[in-house]
């Protein structure tokens, strides 16, 4: 059966943990994708237990937003920005805790021109891979972080064998012109050989990927790691909520975006909407995928054509609505550089509700609910400023 498995594509394998909670479907994942995920965390943690417990925080996050990964295929390059961000908040803990141990375990010497170049790359590596758009990026981690061929990436991302190839030719020269601002001059193909050569060299520890398994199944993990993974949730939660807001403005300081986007779409019957939905509006509750969370009251400021997200004087970012108030429920799309978010929204006086779905592909939401099982569906609830 495990042999079975390993076989799956890693959409096939997601689809089966998400429907039936397969742990071995889980292992089958965790064990094809631990070697890049230790390798990213390692990376950016001098610590190698600080490490170890990214590692398994990074799965928890999987095991708890499995549904939204998408495209399905995209486990890969989902867990590398996950294990990113993982990584770069348990620094964070580390350096407020100040207990960062001095000595950390010494990487290969390097041993030819390959492995003297990844020395030179790697403090740099995540940062600008971490940057560059996901469909080249996905090809990149693919094949010269966890080692797959052009054929085997293609077959995880669905994907034509050319189309993976010429996405992996170009996130090279892209990475390598990045790198370019660091005074690291290197050819694309160096760069390629240089990352297989450094990522073969070190491997997770024995037992790493069996302990994320364990820890992802039956939930019981280190209160470290248990911080760890709430406190990256709580980052990707904000994340998405700003992205709902102004579609695609990525990297807004960390403040409560959670409901930033709800203000968006006040409006009441009694006067055309167009005008009711003028105002400052203050979010005052949200939920997301059955989960209440915790807004930290941000404002958003709409005039008759855009909104605007405010944390106190200062604005952090601008976008565009659209509304239909004929559809029962009634809709909004907020527009941003890349496409549109879909929604609805209902005002009783000054009480405003909305129910997003940032997702690209997702549907509109017909109910003003955030279930279990539906992670992508946003449940907003805010009040209009007196």
């Amino acid at each position: 059966m495990e042999t079975d498995r390993e076989a799956l594509t890693d959409g096939q394998l997601l689809d089966r943990f998400i429907a039936d909670r397969d742990g071995d479907a889980l292992g089958a994942l965790v064990r094809r994708h631990a070697p890049m995920v230790w390798g990213v965390c390692r990376r950016a943690l001098h610590n190698p237990h600080d490490a170890e417990d990214a590692v398994q925080a990074t799965f928890l996050v999987l095991v708890r937003r499995a549904a939204s990964v998408s495209p399905r295929g995209m486990v890969g390059n989902w867990l590398y920005g996950v294990a990113l961000r993982t990584a770069n908040k348990a620094a964070a803990i580390a350096a407020r805790r100040r207990v960062r141990e001095q000595q950390m375990t010494d990487y290969p010497e390097p041993a030819d021109e390959d492995l003297a170049l990844w020395e030179d790359v790697r403090p740099v590596l995540d940062r600008e891979l971490g940057r560059l758009p996901d469909r080249y990026r996905a090809a990149v981690v693919l094949c010269d972080l966890e080692g797959l061929t052009r054929q085997e990436a293609a077959r995880q991302l669905g994907l034509p064998e050319g189309t993976v190839a010429s996405r992996l030719v170009r996130g090279r020269a892209l990475l390598a012109r990045r790198l370019m601002r660091y005074n690291l001059f290197v050819a694309a193909g160096s760069l390629a050989a240089a990352m297989a050569r450094g990522v073969a060299s070190a491997a997770p520890p024995p037992g790493l990927a069996e302990a994320a398994v364990t820890a992802g199944i039956t939930g019981a993990v280190p209160p470290p790691v248990a911080a760890l993974t709430e406190g990256v949730l709580r980052a990707m939660f904000i994340s998405k909520l700003k992205t709902v807001a102004v579609l695609g403005l990525a990297g807004l300081a960390l403040l409560a975006g959670a409901g930033f986007l709800a203000v968006l779409a006040v409006q009441e019957p009694a006067r055309p909407d167009k005008e009711r939905i003028r105002g400052t509006w203050t979010v005052e509750a949200v939920t997301d995928g059955g989960r209440e969370r915790n807004p930290e009251n941000p404002k958003m400021v709409i005039t008759a054509e855009k909104l605007t997200i405010k944390s106190g004087d200062r604005v952090e970012a601008e976008g565009t609505y659209e509304l239909d108030p004929t559809k029962t429920p009634r809709w909004i799309d907020i527009t941003g550089k890349d496409r549109k978010v879909l929604g609805i929204y209902r005002l009783d006086g000054d009480k405003l509700t909305i129910c997003l779905n940032e997702r690209e592909d997702g549907e509109r939401p017909t109910k003003f609910a955030s279930e279990s099982g539906s992670p992508n569906d946003l449940l907003m609830v805010m009040r209009r400023d007196k």
